[in-house]
């Protein structure tokens, strides 16, 4: 799950973008590497290490993506979300929030979404150079060998780009290689 799934959750209070395994699964319920994957994008919005997203760091992370919100929008987005009321999203707030009621067709709408924020130049691939430019934009220092790497891991076809079902396989946690 990228960060424009996310964000498109909480700009438009709406379902989440990532397909979970079931509509109804706790975090304990998880696949490990959906919840890992859950984890890890939770530690990039969490910009301060401090186990929560406040509002401010919610904003920083949809700014940095070219959504405007106000602070008051911000804190409403932060507080539909936060269940025990400490002004924060915790991780198994994030994780509930990215898990409950998914609607299949939303999911797949905004996993189009969220592609086509890496896809820059719109073609239909995300390339190299158009990754490494994307996690440089959120903070993220990833080189384009460690961005080769990624593409690797998840380019079926072997033409170093992630078309949109590759993306969409990585995103739904299932693995984009046959082990053998």
């Amino acid at each position: 799950m990228g960060f424009g799934s996310c964000l498109n959750r909480c700009k438009k209070s709406k379902s989440p973008q990532q397909q979970p395994p079931t509509a109804e699964s706790s975090s304990s319920e998880l696949p490990e590497s959906y919840a890992k994957e859950m984890e890890r994008v939770f530690r990039r919005f969490d910009a301060n290490g401090d186990g929560k997203i406040t509002w401010a760091e919610l904003g920083w992370i949809m700014s940095s993506l070219g959504q405007q919100a106000t602070a008051k929008e911000l804190q409403e987005m932060v507080r539909q979300v936060d269940s025990d009321g400490d002004g924060s999203i915790s991780l198994d707030e994030f994780i509930e929030l990215n898990t409950k009621g998914v609607d299949s067709s939303v999911a797949l709408d905004d996993m189009r979404g969220a592609f086509s924020l890496f896809d820059v130049d719109g073609n239909g691939f995300i390339s190299c150079k158009e990754l490494h430019k994307f996690l440089s934009k959120i903070g993220d220092s990833a080189t384009m060998d460690e961005c080769r790497k990624m593409i690797g891991g998840v380019d079926k076809d072997g033409d170093g780009l992630i078309n949109f079902e590759e993306f969409k396989a990585m995103m739904m946690g299932r693995s984009s290689r046959s082990s053998g």
